[in-house]
Parts: structure tokens; C-alpha cells; sequence
């Protein structure tokens, strides 16, 4: 009796250690789709679901901008942003800033591209038309957004005129009161017009 007691117990240990390793390891994998009868996975079909002609012409946000060209352009035209933006009005700081537009060059304009962005110099403000698109890729909405700063100066101003605003102050106070010191930082990204105005401002600086 004793031995098949002891035969019964290892039985149920070797069964209960069986089942804690089946409960601790990984789940089994099932498969995605099966058959009605639940055993049988489905394999995926290797045709396409549609064959047919293709009708429907996906375009990206840019290329949807382009496409809308002259209706962006006029709404800008048409569009007294300056009641649809806020002023905006720097707080009283040591640090000035300086806004410069270029205009758009000859091969922008032939690629299709157009003006989104307005100076607004009495104010000293710089407002930017965002062209969208909706979601479905056919509505068009304008977002506009202002930018306050010290001075804002459109494409048609000369050289001379963003030195005398920007730098020519700096100069004479550097020059004038003894320790007195003075920093210029050029920002914007690649082909917005830095090297152009800084060589315009060293330039004026060495005919002073």
C-alpha cells in the first residue's frame, strides 16, 4: 500500500509540474483566420482586390497647393489679414529683433510656387498665409498667423536701409561709450538671404 501510495503521489506531482509549466510558458499560437470548422487557417489570397482600372488620383498636400494655386493667390489678394491677425507687441527687452522678406527667385516662381508671406512695417510685424488642404484633399482653408518684431523690412527695401535700422546703432554705441558692447546673430535657413545681408552690413559698416 505504501508503495502505491508513494507511485500515486509522484504521478500527481509529474502531472501538476506538467501543468504549471504549460500555465508559466508561452502562450500557443493561433492563427489569424480559420476555417468554419475552427482548425483549418485561411491563407491569404496572392490576387489583388481590385483589378480593375485605377480611377482615383492621390496627390500630396504641396502638390494639392499647386494645383490651387490661383485660388490661394486670389483669396490672399482678397483677404484683409490685418483684421484677422493680433498686433502683437514685443515686451521691453535689451535684445532686438529684425525681420527681413526676400522675394521669390526665377526658379521657385516657374516651379509653381507663390507669395504667402505679407510685411506689415507700420507695425513692425511679419503675417504668414499657411495654405491647407482638408482632409479630404479638396477643401482649401488659410490659416494666418502674425510675428511681432523691432522692425520688420519687405523685399523691395534697399541694403542701406536694414544697416542704417540694424546695425549703424550698434556701432555708434560701441564706438561712443567706452566698454560698451554689442552682438548681431544672423538666423534663418538655408537660402533665406543671411550671407547676402550680413556682406550688405559689412560692407556699409566699412564705407562708415
Amino acid at each position: 500500500r505504501q508503495a502505491k501510495a508513494a507511485e500515486a503521489e509522484a504521478r500527481m506531482g509529474r502531472g501538476t509540474a506538467a501543468r504549471g509549466a504549460k500555465a508559466n510558458g508561452p502562450p500557443a499560437r493561433r492563427a489569424r483566420s480559420a476555417g468554419p470548422q475552427g482548425g483549418v487557417p485561411v491563407r491569404p489570397s496572392t490576387e489583388k482586390e481590385d483589378s480593375g482600372p485605377c480611377t482615383r488620383t492621390n496627390f500630396d498636400k504641396r502638390t494639392s497647393r499647386f494645383q490651387h494655386r490661383e485660388e490661394f493667390m486670389l483669396t490672399i489678394q482678397e483677404t484683409k489679414f490685418a483684421s484677422k491677425v493680433p498686433n502683437g507687441i514685443l515686451p521691453p527687452s535689451a535684445v532686438h529683433i529684425f525681420v527681413r522678406k526676400r522675394p521669390l527667385f526665377g526658379y521657385e516662381e516657374k516651379r509653381g510656387e507663390f507669395d504667402v508671406v505679407k510685411v506689415d512695417a507700420a507695425k513692425g510685424r511679419t503675417v504668414i498665409h499657411n495654405c491647407l488642404m482638408h482632409p479630404d484633399m479638396q477643401r482649401m482653408h488659410i490659416q494666418h498667423s502674425s510675428y511681432p518684431s523691432t522692425c520688420a523690412f519687405p523685399e523691395t527695401v534697399q541694403n542701406r536701409h536694414v544697416y542704417e535700422n540694424t546695425a549703424q546703432p550698434l556701432i555708434q554705441r560701441v564706438t561712443q561709450d567706452q566698454g560698451a558692447v554689442a552682438l548681431l546673430l544672423m538666423y534663418g535657413q538655408t537660402g533665406s538671404g543671411k550671407t547676402f545681408t550680413m556682406t550688405a552690413i559689412e560692407e556699409n559698416l566699412a564705407k562708415d
